[in-house]
C-alpha cells in the first residue's frame, strides 16, 4: 500500500534513497512524497522478493538466509571487511545458480513497479487490490487541520496539473465560503467534474479550475490461491517456519 500510494516510488530508486538518506530523508519537505520513496520500506520488499526468487530457482535449498549467512562468513570472517555491491550481486547469483540481475536493475537502481505475484506464486500466495469499487472524489491534495491551507500536492493529480501551490490558502469552491472541512466539501462535489476554486496565494486572490476525481488511496490483502501445488505447500511452511 505504501508503495502503491507514494508518487515518488516512481521517481526515486531504493539505492537512491539509501545514499541520499541524511539530506532527504530525515528532512522531508511538503514535495518528499512525490519525489522520494522510504529505503526500509521498500528496502524489505525487496528483500522478500529476493528470498522468494531464491527459494524457487533453487527448489527451496537456498534463501536470502542463505546468502546473507555466505557474505558475513566470506567477507567479514575471513576476510575481515565489508562486501561491494558488485560482490553482493555475484554471490546472490552464486546461490541462486542463476542471474538475478534483474532484480537489482529494476527494483534497486531502477523504479520498476513490483510484480508482486510473480514473486508470491512460489509459497503459493497471492496479492488483491481490496478498494477496487471504493469512491473518494478528491482533487489530490491534502491541507492543514487549522486552516485551509493546501500541506502537499499530489504528482500528476488534478491539483498538480491545475497548479495549484503549497501554501495556497483555499477560501472558496464554486463560489461558496469554505466554512467546514474543505475535503469534505470536494467528497460531495460530483466525479470527473471540475470546481472552481478560489485561493489567497502570497496576498493574491486567484481562480483555479480543478478536476474532481476518484482518487482512493490502495489497499491490498494477501491470501492463499486455490489448488496450491504440493511444491507451494512444502515452500510456504518452510519460508513461513524458517
Amino acid at each position: 500500500s505504501y508503495l502503491a500510494n507514494t508518487p515518488g516510488n516512481s521517481i526515486q530508486s531504493v539505492a537512491d534513497a539509501s545514499f541520499d538518506a541524511w539530506i532527504k530523508y530525515y528532512k522531508p519537505i511538503e514535495n518528499s512524497t512525490n519525489s522520494t520513496v522510504s529505503y526500509y520500506t521498500k528496502g524489505s520488499l525487496i528483500a522478500l522478493i529476493l528470498d522468494l526468487k531464491i527459494r524457487e530457482v533453487t527448489s527451496n535449498k537456498m534463501s536470502l538466509d542463505s546468502l546473507m549467512k555466505k557474505v558475513y562468513t566470506k567477507y567479514y570472517l575471513k576476510l575481515n571487511r565489508g562486501f561491494t555491491d558488485d560482490e553482493f550481486k555475484k554471490e546472490a547469483n552464486l546461490i541462486a545458480g542463476k542471474d538475478l540481475g534483474f532484480i537489482f536493475d529494476r527494483y534497486v537502481y531502477g523504479t520498476d513497479s513490483i510484480p508482486f505475484n510473480d514473486f508470491l506464486s512460489v509459497v503459493g500466495l497471492k496479492i488483491e487490490q481490496t478498494n477496487l469499487n471504493e469512491t473518494n472524489p478528491s482533487i489530490g491534495a491534502t491541507f492543514t487541520a487549522m486552516k485551509n491551507t493546501v500541506a502537499v500536492v499530489t504528482r500528476n493529480s488534478p491539483a498538480w496539473l491545475a497548479g495549484l501551490n503549497v501554501n495556497d490558502e483555499v477560501i472558496a469552491i464554486d463560489n461558496y465560503r469554505v466554512t467546514d472541512d474543505i475535503a469534505k466539501m470536494i467528497q460531495g462535489k460530483p466525479l470527473n467534474k471540475s470546481v472552481k476554486l478560489l485561493v489567497n496565494r502570497a496576498g493574491v486572490l486567484k481562480e483555479i479550475d480543478v478536476m474532481v476525481l476518484n482518487l482512493s488511496k490502495a489497499t491490498f490483502t494477501i491470501s492463499k490461491i486455490e489448488n496450491q501445488t504440493p511444491f507451494q505447500a512444502e515452500t510456504y511452511n518452510s519460508w513461513i517456519i524458517n
